[in-house]
């Protein structure tokens, strides 16, 4: 798991300043652009929709423990569900 504690030891600067730094450049704080990222992660695998990629499989690669969870910020980010973006590139 990514935390505060582990960005900041590995860019050498205080949690802090690694929250100051996010918030000015990317409007955010540093685990909700992580989690932005991990879900786009996990929007590109379902789009590729392989006929042996699954919803829950695609929300562990991508650092989500509970598939409900992933399942709710998905939606909220991309508007449909992680089960329709994968239907609809099964389809193609």
């Amino acid at each position: 798991p990514i935390t505060i504690e582990s960005l900041a030891s590995a860019t050498e600067t205080s949690a802090r300043s690694l929250f100051a730094t996010f918030k000015k450049d990317r409007g955010c704080s540093p685990m909700t652009y992580v989690k932005y990222v991990r879900l786009m992660r996990a929007r590109e695998i379902l789009l590729d929709g392989s006929a042996e990629t699954s919803v829950s499989s695609v929300a562990r690669k991508c650092g989500f423990r509970n598939p409900g969870h992933f399942a709710k910020n998905y939606s909220i980010r991309f508007g449909e569900l992680p089960s329709e973006t994968l239907k609809r590139a099964k389809r193609r």
